[in-house]
């Protein structure tokens, strides 16, 4: 895994990678294990198996876990404690237009 301290620039990441910074991408994390501690920023889309921080995107923000802010049309994380401001928003408790939030611990049910 690359682990980068600071600011990343790419077209399109596809490599493992855990970023503390800042991460600017046109669209990050394609079928890739992504961890960021920072912010996302992307004109088009974020995917993100963990982030701590902030994830702007015009149109999406997909993670799995996920601590902070998210902002884009669509944002989705199953994990999720913060708050996401779309127009849908979807975390593991509910799913809300504009303004979705959850600050507790969740319990996640995995199916096999």
């Amino acid at each position: 895994m690359n682990k980068i301290n600071g600011v990343q620039l790419s077209l399109i990441n596809m490599e493992p990678s855990v970023t503390n910074g800042l991460e600017i991408n046109v669209s990050s994390n394609i079928n890739t294990y992504a961890i960021t501690n920072g912010m996302a920023v992307s004109p088009l889309y974020n995917l993100h198996h963990k982030i701590k921080g902030v994830s702007v995107a015009p149109f999406a923000n997909v993670g799995q876990k996920c601590r902070g802010l998210q902002i884009g049309l669509y944002n989705s994380c199953k994990d999720f404690r913060g708050i996401q401001i779309g127009a849908w928003n979807e975390n593991g408790k509910r799913k809300l237009p504009f303004i979705n939030w959850n600050f507790k611990k969740q319990k996640i049910n995995v199916q096999p």
